[in-house]
């Protein structure tokens, strides 16, 4: 099954037969995050794997990178596959691994915490995989509910298999997909193709000690479009999105070329 899965991968890619797929993992939750030691642990049946994480925590950074101080690596020892803590953000991650070795695919995750709707404009774990598509290379972002990383383990090596037979699709474009699992592990009723949605939290401030903090809600979405994100979360199915960081409006461009 290991061979296989290499062969799989490495025809996607058009690597060389004696190469393996170089494969980066990063994350929001930091390199010692039970989500990306999982993460990379079963990617290691599809090719080369390396790490770089962030030092600690890094949530809601989206594609913020540090610009007047110099990132700081550590080498991590004692694991199945090389990895470094770094001192920055998830995208300095991306930068500085991809500015000191190649890689043929980015994978971020397993965040913890879903990223669906509006998340996807603040996250860590997307910003690092769209920034990884500014530097020319694919990418996969995964994310299960909070605190359900481990929950997921068993399905894990099927989804990351439907991910690369879903980039045979692409034929060597570059692509970024947005990975969910749903809501409940022990119901899963399968995949489903799902676009960003209009699912908005925590935007509400409310008076906390001395300062603030945002107010959890939900608002009332309608869950009978299982072609939206958070539906499809709802309905147990694992959602697959794809991303692009080009946030241009083409229906106003197009509009504009009017009057400009």
């Amino acid at each position: 099954m290991k061979t296989n899965y290499v062969l799989v991968v490495l025809e996607l890619f058009q690597v060389e037969i004696m190469d393996k797929l170089r494969i980066l993992v990063v994350n929001d939750d930091g390199y010692d995050a039970d989500g990306i030691k999982v993460l990379a642990e079963h990617l290691l049946k599809f090719g080369d794997v390396t790490v770089y994480a962030p030092s600690e925590g890094q949530s809601a950074q989206s594609q913020a990178i540090t610009c007047f101080k110099p990132i700081i690596r550590e080498e991590v020892k004692g694991l199945p596959y090389k990895c470094y803590k770094v001192y920055g953000k998830p995208a300095d991650c991306v930068r500085l691994a991809t500015g000191i070795d190649n890689y043929d695919l980015v994978v971020s995750g397993i965040n913890n915490g879903f990223n669906i709707g509006i998340d996807t404009l603040y996250s860590g774990t997307i910003g690092a995989a769209l920034d990884a598509n500014l530097h020319g290379i694919s990418s996969i972002a995964l994310s299960a509910p909070r605190g359900k990383v481990l929950d997921f383990e068993f399905i894990l090596d099927d989804v990351l298999s439907k991910c690369f037979e879903i980039a045979k699709v692409f034929n060597g474009e570059m692509y970024s997909l947005n990975v969910n699992f749903p809501k409940d592990e022990k119901n899963i009723q399968g995949y489903k193709l799902t676009r960003v949605g209009y699912f908005v939290d925590d935007i509400l401030m409310i008076e906390y000690n001395e300062g603030f903090k945002p107010a959890k809600y939900n608002l009332d979405y309608d869950h009978s479009d299982l072609s939206i994100d958070y539906s499809a979360h709802m309905a147990g199915y694992i959602s697959i999105t794809p991303l692009t960081w080009d946030k241009t409006h083409n229906p106003h461009f197009e509009l504009l070329k009017k009057v400009l």
